[in-house]
């Protein structure tokens, strides 16, 4: 069944980005790989509220992994 978003809060990417502190890009890669629910209207994305917190929950990752943390320099 599908979630009824009738009058629910929703967000465009950039403003669901500057929520969750991630660059646009990241958040886009997310919704053409269908970690993150979003719909497309008029040529813009908008995703929402409901869909941000399952994402959320899921414990997906809004950070580019550099695998920075197994440098031992710090580097």
């Amino acid at each position: 069944m599908e979630n009824n978003h009738h009058n629910e809060k929703f967000y465009t990417i950039d403003a669901a980005s500057e929520l969750l502190s991630c660059n646009p890009r990241v958040l886009r890669s997310k919704i053409n790989t269908g970690e993150l629910k979003a719909y497309k209207q008029l040529k813009r994305w908008f995703i929402f509220h409901s869909d941000l917190i399952e994402f959320i929950k899921n414990g997906n990752s809004t950070t580019q992994n550099k695998n920075t943390s197994n440098n031992p320099s710090g580097q």
